[in-house]
């Protein structure tokens, strides 16, 4: 979790009163008609205050173990499950705004039904849609798009104090990018805009949101092929088509499908190129090249093939 700019994070409420009594036996006890006994309490005859600020985690769920971490690798085309979790202030209900906003990068929010469904949890207990609203962002299908939850504050009493998670899926896109040698990736950001200044008069101040975000990165793989004359020094060839395949550790081997360019997959050990076209001239030469999958260990080979 990170906070925007220096600010701690902390909702400052000058609204509140923390009310206190002197009884007859100089002890010091907060009225039972106190509104917000759960602000404040005494201990050891001190006033100790809550002070109550949200946080936001974002993470991916890792392809191969099912956790949900800070980020996983993936292939182009696969429908990704996202969490955001989102820990409520005590004070929710005296908050103005309270808003999560999804900002993928080459992802596509998947708006589905069933178990393509965005869901909001409380523990084992689904939050009613009373307390929040949905809003995707409106773009073409190969376009990255995410979404804006904004909850309800006055519906949200029954989860102060606690963690709701936000569970959803994402399409990475073709647009996707593979190169890390700045170590990009795709992330996927999630922004909560929160009421952080609630001025005497009980209402938000006109400066007075605050905001907290965090990212989860997936990340897809990319074999850059080039056939050259003669060797590895030679031309560049054009107009030639290859078959690509994976050899699995049981030797077992599947084609792509045409034009496939972005791989991740763990069990797959080895790619086979066939050359299936060439250009005049060129010797069409149909046994299989082998090649070590090296980009599965985040490093992308250019494969010369003469």
């Amino acid at each position: 979790m990170e906070t925007a700019g220096t600010d701690s994070g902390y909702i400052v409420d000058k609204s509140a009163e923390y009310v206190f009594e002197i009884t007859e036996d100089k002890t010091v006890a907060i009225p039972t008609d106190a509104t917000n006994k759960n602000d404040y309490k005494l201990s050891d005859g001190k006033l100790v205050i809550n002070n109550y600020r949200p946080d936001l985690d974002k993470k991916v769920k890792n392809r191969e173990t099912g956790a949900y971490e800070d980020d996983s690798d993936y292939s182009v085309g696969d429908i990704i499950p996202y969490e955001i979790t989102v820990g409520v202030p005590g004070n929710i209900t005296k908050l103005a705004t309270f808003v999560v906003t999804d900002t993928p990068t080459n992802l596509h929010f998947v708006n589905g039904t069933g178990a393509d469904a965005l869901v909001i949890k409380c523990g084992d207990d689904t939050v009613p849609e009373k307390a929040y609203t949905v809003t995707p962002d409106t773009a073409a299908d190969d376009v990255a798009a995410g979404f804006k939850i904004a909850f309800v504050p006055n519906q949200m009493e029954t989860y102060a104090g606690k963690d709701l998670v936000i569970s959803y899926k994402a399409e990475l896109l073709a647009s996707a990018k593979s190169d890390l040698a700045e170590n990009v990736g795709n992330p996927n950001t999630a922004k909560l805009e929160y009421t952080n200044k609630i001025g005497t008069d009980g209402t938000e101040e006109s400066n007075g949101k605050g905001e907290i975000g965090d990212s989860a990165t997936v990340y897809t793989f990319m074999i850059k092929i080039v056939k050259k004359k003669d060797s590895t020094d030679g031309d560049v060839m054009s107009g030639v088509v290859f078959d690509l395949y994976k050899e699995y550790n049981d030797g077992e081997a599947d084609k792509l499908p045409s034009g496939a360019k972005a791989i991740a997959d763990a069990d797959a050990t080895e790619l086979g190129l066939t050359v299936t076209k060439v250009s005049i001239g060129q010797d069409l030469v149909r046994r299989p090249r082998m090649i070590r999958a090296l980009f599965l260990l985040k490093a992308f080979p250019t494969v010369n093939i003469n």
